[in-house]
């Protein structure tokens, strides 16, 4: 009896640790660093040789549109968009010891006709898998009071589809923490994190910190 019950324990934790093994967790890199000022060298950045992170800015500012999702260049410090589509330095990401900086602003009448400076911080799915997100957010917000959020998006290329997965309210100058439970990705589909301004004449710098993506691409055992 005793040596069965020692068997069932250890098939079982051999079990257990199996599906744990399954469990691959993914945090904002150190730095997120171009190559070559005015270029887009090293966006998407590549993590043990697949690409991993990428910098973008949505615009047109409509992030249902898979194409609008277009990469920033290397100022020497931060990523920035083209000249053509950057308002007043917005949008902008800066990456440093794993601290994400998002700053964008959004529509300012009579002066910048181009909508919304929507930054996204895109992380590149490298295997199939269900994923969980979870991070801190600070809404550092420096121009009005209305209502600002972080939004998730998973993004497919291949199909040209951009859906909502998540999204959070961010209070004026607190901390939240952003929990999205568990959705199916696909190897190379994109989750994006990016703000949204309900309303114009508003610029925050979000911040990211302890950002944890976990993919779990374990067989139900059931």
């Amino acid at each position: 009896m005793h040596y069965l019950t020692t068997l069932c324990y250890v098939l079982t934790t051999v079990f257990a640790t199996s599906l744990a093994a399954e469990s691959i967790t993914y945090e904002a890199p150190e730095y997120m660093d171009g190559e070559a000022v005015g270029t887009s060298d090293a966006n998407p950045m590549d993590v043990d040789g697949k690409p991993m992170w990428r910098a973008v800015q949505v615009y047109p500012p409509n992030p249902r549109v898979v194409e609008n999702y277009k990469p920033m260049v290397w100022d020497g410090e931060s990523w920035i968009a083209s000249e053509e589509s950057r308002f007043a330095g917005n949008p902008k990401i800066t990456v440093e010891e794993q601290e994400v900086k998002l700053a964008g602003r959004a529509e300012w009448s009579g002066q910048n006709p181009k909508g919304h400076m929507i930054p996204a911080l895109v992380f590149i799915a490298p295997t199939d898998g269900s994923y969980t997100l979870a991070a801190d957010v600070m809404n550092n917000q420096w121009h009005g009071k209305r209502e600002v959020k972080l939004e998730i998006y998973l993004l497919d290329r291949e199909s040209a589809s951009a859906k909502r997965v998540g999204s959070v309210i961010l209070p004026i100058k607190e901390s939240t923490s952003l929990t999205i439970e568990a959705f199916e990705v696909t190897e190379g589909q994109e989750i994006a994190f990016l703000p949204k301004f309900e309303a114009m004449h508003n610029a925050s710098n979000i911040m990211i910190t302890d950002l944890i993506i976990t993919c779990d691409n374990s067989e139900d055992p059931s």
